[in-house]
């Protein structure tokens, strides 16, 4: 958070909002929200909290538990922390929302930026798109972070990351076993994207598959012979739309494609006939 903080006091009247309903145990979550709460005093930023919902955290995030990092588990909490964010933000009358998430080398920032921009487009509320950790921000938030003391985790701070934290685990075999069999189910993209008839939704992706599932779906949509179909990224100018625009920009397939006037958050595909299924 102290680099962070650096980062965007040169632009923003900073206030930092707590809310962790992941992180566990409460004496972890405790000893995490004391050291921004000294830090907040030190630089004199206005610091709020919520009570977490840990029951609703676990409610959303539990049938994705055996995922493992930087799988559809963090991406579904990040979700839930940055609803509640941007909740905070239109009830504070805030500008603008960022997040310190992407700081994390375990983070994945194409994710959170993805969310944070769903949500500025359902909030009305910008939101800072970062990859904090680029430019070894990374490296100099743990140098700033040691030189003021801080208490530095060993672990992303949920209960399933804290017990993946023994490789040799009964609970780690079950996460490597779940990877293997997604990491076998991913080379066949055609499984996952064949049956949406004349409409993909990315929301239901790791963004960092657009570019294949896009591609994928636009032979799968010709072998098909649909004419029209729609591909739903999310409103505004999100990454995700920006990947789905580069792939139909030059594919063969697509004879014109528009933004879908009643669903800003989709596009539009006419496609031409070729031989390329």
């Amino acid at each position: 958070m102290c680099y962070v903080y650096e980062l965007l006091h040169e632009k923003y009247d900073v206030s930092a909002y707590y809310y962790n309903p992941n992180i566990m145990p409460v004496d972890e979550y405790n000893t995490r929200f004391s050291e921004l709460e000294g830090f907040s005093s030190l630089k004199k930023f206005k610091l709020l909290e919520t009570e977490p919902d840990r029951k609703e955290w676990i409610r959303r995030v539990r049938p994705l538990r055996y995922l493992g990092e930087r799988s559809q588990r963090c991406h579904e909490c990040y979700r839930v922390r940055l609803e509640q964010t941007f909740r905070m933000a239109e009830k504070e009358k805030f500008d603008i929302v960022a997040s310190s998430l992407s700081i994390s080398p375990h983070k994945d920032a194409d994710a959170i930026n993805h969310i944070g921009a769903s949500l500025s487009s359902e909030y009305g509320i910008p939101f800072h798109e970062a990859d904090f950790k680029k430019k070894d921000g990374f490296k100099k938030s743990a140098a700033m972070s040691r030189s003021y003391g801080f208490y530095r985790q060993d672990y992303c701070g949920c209960i399933y990351s804290m017990l993946e934290k023994d490789p040799g685990s009964e609970w780690s075999k079950h996460v490597r076993a779940e990877k293997e069999k997604n990491i076998q189910a991913a080379d066949s993209l055609e499984v996952q994207v064949i049956e949406p008839g004349a409409e993909l939704d990315l929301h239901h992706f790791n963004p960092s598959d657009t570019e294949k599932l896009v591609n994928e779906y636009l032979r799968i949509a010709v072998k098909k012979g649909y004419t029209e179909v729609r591909i739903i990224h999310g409103k505004g100018k999100s990454r995700i739309k920006q990947r789905v625009y580069a792939v139909l920009e030059n594919h063969p397939a697509v004879n014109s494609f528009h933004d879908d006037s009643y669903n800003w958050g989709a596009t539009v595909i006419r496609i031409a006939q070729s031989e390329l299924c």
